[in-house]
């Protein structure tokens, strides 16, 4: 459907954007990146308000994990690289195309439902 293809384009534009906004030599708090996460976790509020489906509310949850996320430098010295490398992967990344996959799965149901009820 036209919401998982937009969730698609926001998640697609959010990888290419992302090395390109980083900031060398930046290790912690990085801006560019904070501000590509931050955009892409508005751009799924406005999509979930809009579709009102589920995977868009979760998609939108798992950035805003990611966004605070990229604060925890800031917050305390005992993170190690790795964890924060990691915890923003994680919720960024595959936490996003598993919220993706389960809208597009959804699709397919309904559409894999409509046509078993037009044939019968």
């Amino acid at each position: 459907g036209s919401t998982e293809r937009y969730g698609a384009i926001f998640i697609w534009l959010m990888w290419v954007l992302s090395p390109l906004a980083q900031t060398r030599g930046t290790i912690g708090l990085d801006l560019g990146i904070l501000a590509v996460d931050a955009t892409t976790m508005l751009a799924f509020f406005w999509l979930s308000a809009l579709s009102r489906k589920f995977w868009t509310a979760f998609a939108a949850a798992f950035m805003v994990l990611a966004v605070a996320g990229h604060f925890s430098p800031v917050l305390t010295s005992d993170i190690s690289l790795f964890i924060y490398l990691t915890n923003n992967g994680f919720w960024g990344g595959y936490a996003m195309l598993g919220a993706l996959v389960a809208g597009m799965i959804e699709v397919e149901q309904r559409c894999w439902n409509r046509s078993t009820r037009a044939s019968a």
